[in-house]
């Protein structure tokens, strides 16, 4: 955000993290992006932007500025599956273009999905229903109000919309004997 002439520092950066990431979360995961609606608040607040809408065009420029340095896929998925962590993508549906199969089909093998967040407070129903379907189809789990970021939201959200019973059957008979 500097190079784009912003005043925000890591320390604003670990601030807000820290605002709202319990410490043992904090120590398993790392520094982390902070939660974009909070960044977009924070961002609006000290005028880096006038409208929420504006959040996504802000960012797109930062990643042109600075590109992110995540991880190659093929090493976290090689040492998940060593683990036996089953790899599920969290409200999929910028990364699946919506529904689009071809990028869907392309980011299951890519990523080594075992399942799909199906049911979540932003994704619409109809676009829940097509992710299941398509969790059926290629023989997937299907989740439901799993990305929860704080002790509050794992308390408000996890499993809060209406998850089918038969989706945590599935779940557990996919779970690592052990």
């Amino acid at each position: 955000m500097q190079r784009l002439g912003y005043d925000y520092t890591e320390a604003h950066h670990d601030e807000w993290l820290e605002s709202y990431r319990p410490p043992e979360t904090l120590a398993s995961q790392g520094r982390t992006h902070v939660m974009n609606r909070l960044q977009c608040d924070e961002f609006l607040r000290r005028g880096f932007i006038k409208e929420p809408n504006e959040y996504s065009a802000l960012m797109n420029a930062l990643n042109q500025a600075v590109p992110t340095p995540y991880p190659a896929v093929e090493p976290v998925t090689k040492a998940l599956m060593a683990a036996g962590i089953l790899i599920v993508i969290a409200h999929p549906s910028g990364y699946f273009g919506g529904a689009d199969e071809k990028r869907m089909d392309a980011l299951r093998h890519e990523c080594r999905l075992d399942g799909i967040e199906c049911i979540h407070y932003t994704t619409k129903p109809a676009l829940g229903e097509a992710h299941r379907a398509y969790c059926e189809k290629q023989r997937l789990l299907s989740t439901g109000g799993s990305d929860s970021h704080t002790t509050a939201d794992h308390a408000k959200l996890m499993g809060a919309y209406g998850t089918p019973e038969a989706w945590w059957t599935e779940f557990c008979e996919r779970l690592p004997r052990g």
